[in-house]
């Protein structure tokens, strides 16, 4: 990311220049290998002037609900239904859920709307973060409401960073982008959109049926694409070096010695210990030779004196 950012300007794409010509550098080296996997840089999309943002109108909290892990799931449950049904009885509901498994490499989006018996869910064609799957599964919702007919509709989600995404108005990630512009457009249409935060797993129905639909995708065939992002470089960059060196990471030498202990280590195997031969370089001492057989009076000197 830095040598793109370096490469933006004219001195650092001499920079650069330069760099690509010693073959033998450790720049070259991960060059070649960014070539050898065949990875793109994603295109930075640039930002939109504050007078075209999007005004979307967020919850990230339910009235008197505190944190879900110090109130049983039925309380829970309550006290966001009980928040549901006093502020948005007349809008219609959408619920929103992704859900993401490291171990089978897979990801899936998903969305409901209960009082229509209407669903939709799609697996995503490569695995990225639980915020951009929850991202993605806002954004088929959204699409889906083109096809209705003008209403208030209120978009229920447990991902709050999901929200804080749209809240922000900065599109700079692809779903995110494609939300904001759907917005505009069901506004245009004289469309009311709001969008809430609930608990999840708590045994709200919409937000389980969501989340059972997103569940069941991930073993599906993949139909949403997902955009290329740097983090997906470096996981693709990071699981290339894994497969290659396999050899168990060393252990921390410094655990459970004291500070003391740990800088004089540190000193020691960056000979910079201040020894008589170091001291004497750095001007404090007038000679760096042993006073007993002398020898220069190094880090060696000390171990095999």
């Amino acid at each position: 990311d830095a040598a793109v950012k370096t490469g933006r300007a004219f001195a650092g794409t001499a920079l650069l220049r330069r760099l690509r010509a010693r073959t033998g550098s450790h720049f070259n080296a991960a060059l070649n290998a960014f070539q050898y996997l065949g990875l793109k840089l994603p295109k930075r999309r640039p930002m939109d002037p504050p007078w075209l943002f999007v005004d979307v109108a967020c919850n990230f909290s339910v009235p008197n609900l505190p944190a879900k892990r110090t109130i049983p799931a039925a309380e829970a449950k309550f006290l966001a239904l009980d928040h549901l049904s006093t502020m948005y009885r007349c809008h219609l509901q959408v619920y929103t859920d992704g859900s993401v498994c490291t171990q089978t490499d897979s990801c899936a989006a998903a969305f409901c709307i209960p009082s229509l018996g209407v669903s939709w869910s799609g697996r995503l064609d490569r695995v990225v973060s639980s915020t951009t799957v929850e991202s993605a599964a806002i954004t088929a919702a959204l699409r889906k409401l083109r096809s209705f007919s003008a209403r208030d509709v209120v978009v229920l989600t447990d991902s709050k960073s999901a929200l804080q995404r749209l809240h922000r108005g900065l599109p700079q990630e692809k779903f995110t982008r494609q939300s904001l512009a759907l917005i505009k457009h069901l506004n245009g249409k004289s469309f009311n959109i709001k969008f809430q935060w609930i608990p999840s797993h708590v045994g709200i129905e919409g937000n389980e049926k969501a989340d059972a639909l997103a569940c069941e995708a991930r073993t599906s065939f993949p139909k949403v694409r997902t955009p290329k992002t740097y983090q997906n470089n470096k996981d693709v960059i990071r699981n290339h070096f894994k497969a290659i060196y396999k050899f168990p990471h060393q252990a921390c030498v410094i655990h459970g010695l004291s500070r003391e202990e740990a800088t004089l280590l540190y000193r020691i195997r960056t000979s910079s210990a201040y020894t008589p031969a170091w001291s004497f370089k750095t001007g404090r001492y007038a000679s760096p030779f042993c006073a007993f057989c002398g020898d220069i009076e190094d880090i060696e000197h000390f171990i095999w004196l």
